[in-house]
């Protein structure tokens, strides 16, 4: 039976950079589903959402890729490039940007099941980081796709929330390092886990109390 295939689009956090943060997170993703999934990494670095952005994702290279991949699953995480300066003039218009992008995903793609991530926080504290980025990030960006979510009946991943107390993920205030990748892949797939998507065949499934094998990923 063919792999149930997870294609991971977002900007350069999804792309990865191996040598800020070894092997990126759906590389880190394919370890932990195993040999009954294929992971497609659709990252594109500098990737947006807003069409102000100086790349936006829709359109390009990777999200044609995306779109031919035959995804069983879309993990969406972007937002990120949309709190740089040069994008200021176009928060105003990330919510319906954004909305529209969902919209022609699902209507690209109707037998995939979408699922919105809200990307990782920001760290000012780095050089080059300044105070907005943050502030846009958390005000405006993470609200918005946990509203779109529930507007639209999309399974959501709170990143952002799950990375938000912990320290020492991060290579340059935005990328993850080595730890950081390793965290967004176990946050992710206990995220996939939690919504218990019939999605069969695991390497190992486990048994329930009847003795029948379990069809859906273990968390």
């Amino acid at each position: 039976m063919s792999p149930t295939v997870v294609v991971c689009i977002g900007d350069s956090i999804t792309f990865g950079n191996r040598e800020l943060g070894g092997e990126p997170y759906p590389d880190r993703l394919q370890a932990l589903l195993g040999a009954s999934f294929r992971v497609v990494n659709a990252g594109m670095n500098g990737g947006g959402i807003v069409p102000s952005d100086r790349q936006v994702y829709h359109g390009g290279e990777e999200w044609r890729r995306a779109m031919a991949a035959g995804g069983d699953i879309l993990v969406v995480m972007l937002g990120t490039n949309d709190t740089a300066p040069w994008n200021h003039a176009g928060n105003p218009l990330f919510a319906s940007s954004y909305a529209t992008f969902i919209d022609e995903l699902r209507a690209l793609s109707p037998r995939s099941q979408v699922v919105l991530c809200t990307p990782p926080p920001i760290d000012t504290s780095f050089p080059g980081i300044d105070a907005p980025h943050s502030t846009i990030l958390g005000g405006l960006i993470v609200p918005v796709i946990i509203g779109m979510a529930a507007e639209a009946g999309l399974p959501l991943i709170d990143v952002y929330a799950a990375l938000a107390t912990r320290s020492g993920w991060l290579a340059d205030g935005v990328h993850p390092n080595d730890c950081g990748n390793r965290l967004l892949a176990e946050t992710v797939h206990a995220g996939l886990g939690r919504l218990r998507l019939p999605i069969s065949m695991c390497d190992t499934p486990e048994q329930d109390q009847q003795g029948t094998s379990s069809r859906f990923i273990s968390s």
